[in-house]
């Protein structure tokens, strides 16, 4: 894998949703997150990962989702995340997991020194 000027591995071409075989139930709920999170929300990026993403995923896995926001993450917005997300779950009836950023912090923040911006980078695929 390419590494960038700080030195780290990082993938260059992420997977999207399309080129991941998913439950037709799961691409839906997560379709449906993802538009519902863009219309409402500061959004910069979402990415699905995890076992689902790894195509590991089983029928009782979640759906992880990294939701960065374009604006640093405050309370509100992090529960108005969890409401739009948990409508989904019941309309889909699966389990959506979110992690939520801002994106100064996802991209130059110490969460790319976490296992989770590691494991986004290689598994996830972009919403």
């Amino acid at each position: 894998m390419p590494r960038n000027q700080k030195g780290d591995s990082r993938r260059t071409n992420m997977r999207t949703l399309d080129s991941i075989s998913l439950a037709q139930k799961d691409r839906d709920a997560v379709v449906q997150a993802a538009q519902s999170l863009r219309d409402e929300l500061p959004v910069s990026k979402i990415f699905l990962f995890g076992s689902k993403a790894r195509g590991q995923g089983d029928a009782y896995s979640d759906l992880d989702i990294l939701v960065v926001l374009a604006c640093p993450v405050t309370a509100h917005l992090r529960d108005a995340v969890s409401e739009r997300l948990a409508q989904v779950n019941l309309d889909h009836d699966v389990v959506l997991s979110s992690v939520v950023v801002g994106e100064q912090d996802w991209t130059d923040g110490l969460i790319r020194y976490m296992p989770i911006y590691t494991e986004v980078r290689r598994d996830g695929c972009e919403v």
